[in-house]
């Protein structure tokens, strides 16, 4: 059994809710305001309309965005990949954390990353860095890896306005 949710409307939470994606397909050409979003595992994403989100977390599904997504607080890559497709944009907003653990996050062709001043967070195992460094846009960096044989290696330059922390 397969199950979809589909927004062609507006869809908006007043409180600090969370929709789940489990399993299935979250679609539409609607309007999203709410405070998160999470997709497991076995879900998807085929949204095509606007989204405005504080969180928005994978923990394991391959996500393919084609719309706008800004995030005002907290995007968090924990697993699986997010792959921003032509026409995604991907807003991070002034302030707001880029959380990369075991997650990925690629550009392909028609896609964007654009960005006001923001934070990135490492944690977990070793990784290389990639789309994040989009710029020079990175207020705080933050490295706090599982343990002392763990590295963060830089993929391209970056340039951090605040703190670095180690």
């Amino acid at each position: 059994l397969l199950n979809n949710f589909t927004v062609d409307g507006r869809l908006v939470n007043s409180g600090i809710y969370t929709l789940r994606m489990n399993q299935g397909s979250f679609a539409g050409t609607g309007d999203v305001d709410m405070y998160g979003i999470a997709f497991a595992t076995f879900s998807s994403n085929s949204f095509s309309g606007d989204m405005d989100v504080d969180h928005f977390s994978n923990e394991g599904a391959t996500l393919f965005l084609t719309s706008l997504l800004n995030i005002r607080d907290t995007l968090d890559l924990s697993s699986g990949s997010l792959f921003l497709n032509t026409g995604a944009l991907l807003q991070m907003m002034d302030n707001s954390t880029l959380r990369m653990d075991d997650g990925s996050m690629s550009i392909g062709t028609g896609g964007a990353f654009t960005t006001q001043a923001y934070n990135v967070l490492y944690v977990g195992a070793s990784k290389t860095s990639g789309i994040e460094f989009n710029g020079s846009m990175i207020r705080n960096l933050t490295v706090d890896l599982d343990n002392d044989n763990q590295t963060l290696s830089l993929a391209s330059g970056v340039i951090v306005s605040g703190d670095l922390d180690f």
